[in-house]
């Protein structure tokens, strides 16, 4: 895990990159037909790492931005 600077959108904000890696430890494999379930585990600790990294002032300042919205639509 690690916590950067990155460039905000004006100089009215600030901006920070949360990299979370997960990945499996040296020797360790998964089976062709486990690779769905082990992506759903990981999916699951990578939300459960970043939700532990934020307290609820900062969740409350997330908001779903209008065009991000729209292009997910679109898929």
């Amino acid at each position: 895990m690690e916590l950067t600077d990155a460039v905000p959108e004006s100089t009215e904000h600030n901006a920070y990159l949360l990299n979370i890696d997960y990945y499996l430890t040296e020797g360790q494999n998964i089976p062709p037909d486990g690779v769905a379930d082990w992506l759903e585990i990981a999916h699951t600790h990578v939300r459960d790492i970043f939700e532990a990294c934020i307290r609820d002032t900062l969740r409350d300042l997330f908001t779903v931005r209008e065009e991000a919205t729209a292009t997910a639509a679109a898929r």
